[in-house]
């Protein structure tokens, strides 16, 4: 009986941290979404979901922003950010639940390079960082040439 009751505090003890570590995502998974900014003129960084609007953020070169969140029960989470430069910008889904196995321990990182953006596909033994999307020219830049 000693034993039964040991072992039944213990399971409360785990379940109780695990709670506590998760954020309170239960059943869920919580995740971390982490863009690093790597270039000097970034105008604004914009992340939204179907759900949240984060807002307007500037990052500064070599700054960060993030933001947490739980991924739905149905598994079907999307945050979308852009990213605006001068003449430019990208769109890349910084989390999508069905890649959710690629963020290692519930973080995705993210960096706003001069040529794009980049991933750090942490699924399997790779941590590099991987292009995912390219500068677009926006309307702008055609009217003001």
């Amino acid at each position: 009986m000693k034993f039964v009751i040991s072992y039944y505090v213990f399971l409360v003890a785990i379940f109780q941290s695990s709670l506590i570590s998760a954020k309170n995502c239960f059943p869920t998974n919580s995740f971390h979404v982490h863009i690093v900014n790597r270039i000097p003129n970034l105008d604004v960084l914009h992340c939204f979901s179907g759900d949240d609007n984060l807002g307007y953020h500037r990052p500064l070169q070599n700054q960060d922003y993030t933001f947490g969140f739980c991924d739905n029960i149905i598994h079907t989470t999307l945050f979308v950010c852009e990213a605006i430069r001068k003449f430019q910008y990208v769109s890349f889904d910084a989390f999508r639940s069905s890649d959710r196995h690629q963020c290692r321990y519930g973080l995705c990182n993210w960096e706003i390079r001069e040529d794009g953006i980049y991933f750090q596909n942490q699924f399997g033994h790779s941590t590099d960082f991987q292009k995912r999307a390219d500068w677009q020219n926006h309307g702008l830049a055609e009217r003001n040439n």
